[in-house]
């Protein structure tokens, strides 16, 4: 579907003073320079149709836009095409690039996430741009705090998604460099967005997948109707997550400040912490500390539950009052505390990964 208000082929209307454009370039400043390199993320609808005609009221059209074709729907082409063409008509460039090969059979959502951003990180990569920008508005964010509350986030989860952040994807490859990415657009809602293509007069589509009960995202904005209504809507849902940004930032400080002074080694793979130390530390800090070495022996490819590193400081924890040595791999690393209170962290050898212990 496509919004009425502009026809195919005519020129948009991007010059003179619309919805957001105030709001949004001093959204841009904060988190953008206008002489780097932008990548924007196009799928045609609404949220980034607007990033898309916003940007370049605020840069002028030297960034560059892609789409990603899932190839999941026959419209998608389509739709793709669209995009091309409103950038052509702006003067923007523009690559539409492909998810090849098999589609999973189940997590076909997150399949197709993983899959965007890897090939968006291998783009931004090859072309040398600074950013990828994405459209995520306030409503993607008041979900995505929801989700995960019902998935039994701790406070990192529940602060939701950062304007700013970096991505590494390139087949899960750890070694790849880091691609920034950015979301200005978090405090704007998703009615604005579409307000903002209708008085520029911008095309945009409707995916028909977000309205399909079987995605995830879907079925909690329906039950985000219900809590509205018992009073747990957006907006608090949006306090929710700015008041766990804030208790984040102070837990993230104290563990850079403990972490900063351990000494890691002369092998970058093989960490050396003093739990005598780090013992006295709250529970939250010495979690964080543990997840933070793991992640720079492992050049930040590293990902574990939360459970299992809650379980895994507990069984810490029980082992040094203990006065007990302990051995546990955790993915493919291996953590020792002697009884001395000496953990050292170090790559299990290649024949024992895979095992948990």
């Amino acid at each position: 579907m496509v919004a009425k208000s502009n026809v195919r082929g005519a020129v948009p209307n991007l010059m003179t003073k619309h919805v957001l454009k105030e709001e949004a370039a001093a959204a841009f400043s904060r988190a953008l320079r206008r002489d780097e390199r932008i990548l924007v993320a196009v799928s045609g609808g609404p949220d980034s149709m607007a990033l898309l005609a916003l940007l370049v009221e605020w840069m002028g059209a030297t960034l560059h836009a892609v789409t990603v074709d899932h190839g999941l729907r026959k419209e998608s082409s389509i739709e793709a095409q669209t995009v091309a063409e409103t950038c052509r008509n702006i003067g923007v460039q523009h690559t539409i690039l492909s998810w090849k090969g098999d589609k999973p059979s189940s997590g076909l959502q997150q399949a197709a996430r993983d899959a965007r951003y890897a090939i968006l990180c291998d783009f931004a990569r090859a072309q040398n741009f600074t950013c990828i920008t994405t459209a995520h508005h306030a409503d993607d964010q008041a979900e995505t705090v929801l989700m995960r509350l019902t998935s039994g986030s701790g406070i990192s989860g529940l602060a939701g998604m950062k304007v700013e952040g970096e991505r590494f994807e390139t087949n899960r490859n750890e070694m790849a460099t880091a691609v920034r990415h950015i979301r200005p657009l978090l405090r704007f809602s998703k009615a604005q967005l579409i307000s903002s293509c209708k008085a520029r007069g911008i095309n945009f589509v409707n995916d028909p997948s977000n309205d399909n009960p079987s995605f995830e995202r879907v079925r909690v904005r329906r039950i985000m109707e219900s809590l509205a209504f018992e009073g747990l809507n957006h907006e608090r849902l949006l306090r929710l997550a700015d008041r766990a940004a804030i208790a984040e930032e102070a837990l993230e400080h104290a563990a850079e400040n403990f972490f900063s002074s351990q000494p890691i080694g002369p092998d970058p793979e093989y960490a050396v912490i003093n739990w005598n130390q780090l013992c006295k530390e709250p529970k939250a800090i010495r979690q964080r500390v543990i997840t933070k070495t793991l992640k720079l022996v492992s050049q930040a490819s590293f990902v574990e539950k939360l459970e299992r590193m809650e379980f895994l400081i507990e069984e810490i924890d029980a082992f040094y009052r203990d006065g007990k040595s302990l051995k546990r791999s955790i993915g493919h690393w291996i953590i020792n505390l002697s009884r001395s209170g000496k953990m050292t962290i170090h790559a299990a050898p290649i024949r024992q990964r895979g095992k948990k212990r």
